[in-house]
């Protein structure tokens, strides 16, 4: 009796499995990327900073 209950466990362990694998296989692409975070990052590191306490439409004209 035990092995039939052993049989049926690794069965379902099994179907469980399949299942899991398809759905992962199956999911919607993400809106954004790895690739895309990374390049974006870059950009906004890159980007050339102002001066603190500096913001648009104020101090204007003073430079």
């Amino acid at each position: 009796m035990s092995r039939r209950n052993r049989r049926r466990d690794v069965i379902v362990a099994s179907l469980i499995i399949i299942t899991a694998y398809v759905y992962w296989r199956q999911r919607p692409e993400p809106a954004i990327t790895f690739d895309q975070r990374t390049e974006r990052r870059e950009q906004v590191e890159s980007a050339p900073s102002r001066p603190i306490g500096t913001l648009p439409g104020i101090n204007r004209g003073t430079d």
